[in-house]
């Protein structure tokens, strides 16, 4: 599950009535083959808890990655893995807006490339 807190780019308040923007979210969330679990919020800021599936997006970047890695590459990283495992079991998500927009990240991602 994610839980997903939107703050809201107005001046002051402006979230009455919880019960229709709910089902908009709701919609949203069943289109794209997720579900709504909760929604609330406060007089600026959404609160939602969604059941997505973020982490089986992410099992399969790393399954087919890593599988493609080791025919290519076998002989030269077989001796450099801790045991049969290429990718670790953790990963970090973090979100782009106003503060770090998808150009800063580019940008930092692609700074991370070994000279």
């Amino acid at each position: 599950s994610l839980d997903l807190c939107c703050s809201l780019s107005t001046k002051g308040y402006f979230f009455k009535d919880f019960t229709k923007i709910d089902g908009n979210f709701s919609d949203v969330c069943q289109r794209e083959q997720s579900e709504l679990l909760e929604c609330s919020g406060e007089r600026d800021l959404a609160h939602l808890l969604i059941s997505y599936r973020l982490s089986e997006l992410i099992r399969k970047l790393k399954s087919i990655s890593s599988l493609k890695i080791r025919r290519e590459f076998s002989s030269e990283i077989r001796h450099l893995l801790w045991g049969k495992r290429f990718w670790t079991k953790s990963y970090c998500v973090i979100s782009v807006g106003d503060g770090a927009t998808t150009a800063i990240i580019e940008q930092y991602i692609r700074n991370q490339r070994p000279n």
